[in-house]
């Protein structure tokens, strides 16, 4: 790490950005590797980086340099990053990005996620449309029970809630 440091500043863009296409290229399946490059080299691809905060502290200064570094080697017009809320401070703020807040979901917001996320479930038609009508209602009254409301207005809870009951049939009370 010291010695990126030493090095001038392409030179330093040059390294991350190498850096983060071998990451790339060894931790996924090697079809997707040339595709992507492709991609970033064109300007062609919406570059999303989830989970900012999940990143160790003392690694998150040298991640903001590597998303600079990427946006500066490639034709990448959009990149989007997310993160947890509580942990966006210090080092993890990257100044260069306008920073956005998800609002909370509505009601009806949270009976579209459950639609939706019946309706891929149910990809292999092993539901029937009655069936499909009350995992999606069951769902729903549960999500919007008054010891329950505050989580599923959150769109990753509310995710997590629909995974906990396909996995035991219920919510837990």
């Amino acid at each position: 790490i010291n010695a990126l440091e030493k090095l001038p500043g392409a030179q330093q863009i040059e390294s991350l950005t190498r850096a983060v296409l071998e990451l790339v290229q060894t931790h996924h399946k090697a079809e997707f590797f040339p595709c992507l490059k492709h991609a970033l080299e064109h300007g062609t691809c919406l570059l999303a980086l989830d989970g900012l905060d999940e990143v160790p502290l003392e690694l998150r200064r040298r991640l903001r340099q590597a998303i600079m570094a990427l946006q500066s080697s490639f034709a990448v017009q959009r990149i989007i990053v997310t993160c947890r809320v509580r942990p966006y401070v210090g080092e993890t703020v990257i100044p260069e990005f306008a920073g956005y807040l998800l609002l909370p979901f509505s009601q009806k917001q949270i009976r579209d996620f459950i639609q939706g996320w019946y309706n891929a479930q149910n990809t292999s038609g092993q539901f029937t449309e009655q069936q499909l009508k009350e995992h999606v209602d069951n769902l729903y009254q549960a999500a919007l029970a008054p010891d329950l409301r505050e989580f599923s207005s959150n769109p990753m809870l509310l995710t997590t809630m629909a995974l906990v009951k396909r996995s035991i049939g219920r919510l837990p009370q």
